[in-house]
């Protein structure tokens, strides 16, 4: 008698567990294809950047122009554990728009874009994975510029597969 009930609730949440997870697997594809179109256009080619100058392109620059207007933060010089490097960033530069993150040598490069209010203070920080030792740099958009500035992590132990 218990291995039949066994059988039957096991069945039972088997059948429960599809019947309520089916419509949300159905919809996760076309929910993906809606988030991705509803992304403004200078950010649909942003992520897809290989090299440093395709990412500053695709955020509507032109060229690689440094500036020294950025704040690093907490960011490390040497992290211990590649799997979580915090990152800041922050700048005083007036009419920023938004502020991307390229990580030279990490398998997808661009690895964030932040869109900045207006009126607000652009200053970002999170975690990031780094394979090895890579320059990141902080791409900011302000006054239709693309500037960008430079800070070089060395990775003791790699996050990306190292």
């Amino acid at each position: 008698m218990d291995k039949v009930r066994r059988t039957f609730v096991n069945r039972g949440a088997t059948v429960a567990f599809f019947s309520a997870a089916g419509p949300l697997l159905a919809l996760s594809e076309p929910a993906r294809a809606q988030s991705s179109a509803a992304a403004p256009e200078w950010a649909q080619g942003v992520f897809g950047a290989r090299t440093l100058l395709e990412a500053v392109r695709a955020m509507g620059g032109t060229a690689v122009t440094e500036t020294r207007d950025v704040s690093w933060g907490n960011t490390p010089d040497i992290a211990e554990n590649g799997l979580v490097v915090p990152i800041s960033i922050s700048t005083t530069l007036a009419g920023v728009e938004s502020i991307g993150l390229f990580i030279e040598k990490n398998p997808t490069p661009m690895a964030a874009l932040f869109e900045v209010p207006a009126g607000t203070r652009a200053s970002f920080r999170t975690n990031f994975k780094l394979g090895e030792s890579s320059n990141v740099y902080a791409l900011v958009k302000a006054d239709g510029r693309v500037l960008v500035a430079r800070h070089e992590v060395k990775v003791t132990i790699g996050g990306c597969g190292g």
